[in-house]
């Protein structure tokens, strides 16, 4: 955390345990929808995760937006996302990246 993030966090009167809870809670969640996206990748054979996912609805909105948080912090911008490098380490190890750039390529080349 940066100096100033400090000071407005301990003036925010937040307890350290609740933010610590909350953060194992996010971790939890982003867990939980990496396995789902490797189930998805196991029976789909790819990582393109449709908008709106029939399956899981809020699958590739999820998608979309690690997608949105990676590239921001590839750029330098800010997100709101918690994306570490843990985490963006995750989800290129399991091919989102990568394979999402195919599917446009392979989108692409119908038009050409």
């Amino acid at each position: 955390m940066e100096r100033k993030q400090i000071i407005n966090f301990l003036q925010s009167g937040r307890n350290w345990i609740q933010t610590e809870e909350m953060a194992d809670k996010n971790d939890e969640a982003f867990d939980k929808r990496l396995q789902d996206l490797a189930a998805f990748k196991s029976k789909f054979g790819h990582c393109d995760v449709p908008y709106s996912y029939p399956e899981n609805p809020s699958l590739g909105q999820w998608c979309s937006d690690m997608r949105s948080a990676y590239n921001a912090v590839q750029k330098g911008k800010k997100t709101s996302h918690t994306l570490s490098p843990e985490r963006m380490k995750r989800l290129e190890e399991i091919g989102v990246w990568i394979l999402h750039c195919w599917s446009f390529l392979n989108q692409f080349s119908r038009y050409v």
